[in-house]
């Protein structure tokens, strides 16, 4: 076993638990039944953002080790990968956000945004539109 004292292992592993299931049970709370759908769309977009990653980190070790020529040939073809599979994905994406807006910003939510708007002008910081 490590010899970290509990103190600290609390202090990194309950806030870290506390986002993970609040997250989690905030999703299931807003989406509702419509979580697989959600699911569906935004599935893509992990698988994105995870070859994007395995690419950075492939040309960041290709960076250290100096191939340059390597480099170059796997930029170029995540550019053109990314930029295909992109092409129609935005699409999706407004459908995400049509689900999700109405979801967070519910009729209720009207006289805090106007409380909200009215203090922004109030204060000596201005919000141009």
């Amino acid at each position: 076993m490590t010899n970290i004292r509990f103190r600290t292992f609390a202090l990194y592993a309950y806030p870290e638990a506390f986002l993970y299931t609040g997250t989690f049970i905030s999703l299931g709370k807003v989406l509702g039944p419509q979580w697989e759908h959600f699911y569906g769309v935004i599935k893509k977009y992990f698988i994105i953002a995870g070859i994007v990653i395995a690419v950075a980190i492939v040309l960041y070790l290709l960076y250290k080790s100096n191939v340059s020529a390597i480099g170059v040939i796997l930029v170029v073809v995540m550019i053109s990968l990314i930029q295909d599979f992109l092409a129609n994905e935005f699409k999706q994406f407004d459908e995400v956000v049509g689900i999700l807006v109405p979801l967070f910003f519910a009729p209720n939510w009207t006289p805090w945004i106007q409380w909200f708007a009215s203090t922004c002008r109030t204060s000596s910081v201005h919000f141009s539109k």
